[in-house]
């Protein structure tokens, strides 16, 4: 499909808002709470210090901050997202936590309306640069809200295998080394009966790369996680391949 803007794409996050909300609270998300969880959790590390600011970019709806913030009581954490509906349930269900704020823009928003005293230590994009109107507007915008020791964490579905799991590897109109929008059903592996659709865009591992580095990113660590021995019964369709990357980066003037 042709490349869309940001208000439809906040506008399907709208819909799929509270079904996603609910797949996560009821454990329906298992690459969630097994995968991008633990694995986004280890990329940061130990670099959360009290005294310091975590921006989500594209927190959704505020699960992972959410978590964060609940170890961290003397960090302050904001999470912004442009859906509206999102941000409504992040602050229903996570707005109890002091430390923690959520407001409805994106990043590149973000940047706009701040001062330069207005940085963040860690900065998460959670599933988010596959999401956006424009990638290296974002990944320009996170580069340059970080503070100069700052960290910038990533999880991105696959490039080489996603459309392998979602199985149109073999369209005529897929090719990966392009970049191509595609709308597919919301669905996750215990839940295939959603008729709810979002958009997202498939891009090769060397345009994630390029786009880093064109923000002024170093990429320390990238990780492949796979479903540990315990966990691969638990999947409907057992794990060939890695479904998820991730990664940390820092400014490369650090």
């Amino acid at each position: 499909m042709d490349a869309q803007g940001k208000e439809r794409l906040a506008a399907e996050w709208d819909e799929v808002a509270p079904h996603r909300e609910e797949l996560i609270a009821s454990g329906r998300d298992l690459s969630y709470h097994h995968i991008l969880l633990p694995s986004l959790t280890d990329l940061i590390g130990d670099t959360l210090k009290d005294g310091q600011r975590v921006l989500d970019a594209g927190c959704g709806t505020g699960t992972f901050l959410a978590h964060l913030a609940a170890t961290h009581p003397r960090i302050d954490f904001l999470g912004i997202d442009p859906s509206v509906t999102s941000v409504e349930i992040a602050k229903e269900h996570r707005a109890p936590l002091p430390n923690v704020q959520f407001r409805t823009l994106a990043v590149e928003e973000l940047l706009a309306d701040s001062s330069a005293s207005q940085r963040f230590d860690v900065i998460i994009a959670n599933m988010l640069l596959q999401n956006v109107a424009s990638f290296d507007d974002v990944v320009a915008a996170c580069a340059k809200l970080l503070t100069s020791r700052g960290i910038f964490v990533f999880a991105v579905p696959h490039p080489c295998f996603w459309s392998r799991y979602w199985r149109y590897d073999k369209e005529r109109w897929f090719r990966y080394d392009r970049e191509v929008w595609i709308e597919a059903p919301f669905q996750t592996s215990l839940s295939r009966d959603s008729e709810l659709t979002t958009t997202h865009v498939h891009r090769p591992i060397s345009a994630y790369i390029n786009g880093l580095v064109r923000a002024g990113l170093d990429i320390g660590e990238l990780c492949e996680p796979m479903p540990d021995a315990g966990l691969e019964g638990v999947y409907p369709v057992a794990w060939e391949f890695p479904r998820f990357l991730l990664g940390r980066c820092r400014l490369a003037t650090a």
